[in-house]
């Protein structure tokens, strides 16, 4: 074999390991990016565990839900029994309803409590502000703003 066969062979070989010799080390030297992780479960409306709260809302908050991949709204609600966190729907339905929550609205609601990142968190269904009801859950809990909207009710009603 010559000279200049030789150098080219060996050229070719210092080139494949170069190439494919350090290519776990590459990879392991490199950051793994990122995966995306599924957002948790949002926390299961249980209509057997319904209660009916009457209380002043204290505080409006804008909340980003992974789950609804928008903001929603929740209120705390001063009762005789302490502050209640209460979850009503994303902001878009309320707003395209036409409702709100303000600080010192008197409000009664029939939701379920749940537990999620934050504690205990009432999901509400029916919530009575003024004259107006506001269904944001049927009967069996599932959220009246992934339903078509013919089929979402509001209506007037009076609170005791």
């Amino acid at each position: 074999m010559s000279d200049r066969l030789r150098n080219r062979c060996l050229v070719s070989v210092a080139f494949l390991i170069a190439l494919f010799g350090s290519a776990p080390f590459a990879s392991a030297a490199r950051p793994k990016r990122a995966t995306r992780q599924a957002p948790p479960p949002a926390p299961a409306y249980d209509a057997a565990r319904e209660v009916t709260i009457h209380g002043t809302v204290d505080d409006v908050k804008e909340t980003l839900l992974a789950s609804w991949r928008s903001s929603a709204q929740r209120i705390v609600l001063a009762t005789p029994e302490g502050p209640v966190t209460v979850e009503l729907a994303p902001s878009s339905f309320l707003k395209a309803r036409d409702f709100s929550c303000a600080r010192g609205d008197r409000v009664e609601l029939v939701g379920s409590p749940v537990v999620d990142g934050d504690g205990t968190v009432i999901l509400a269904r029916e919530l009575r502000k003024g004259g107006a009801v506001l269904l944001l859950r049927d009967e069996a809990g599932r959220p009246t703003w992934r339903q078509p909207l013919r089929e979402v009710r509001f209506l007037q009603a009076g609170i005791d």
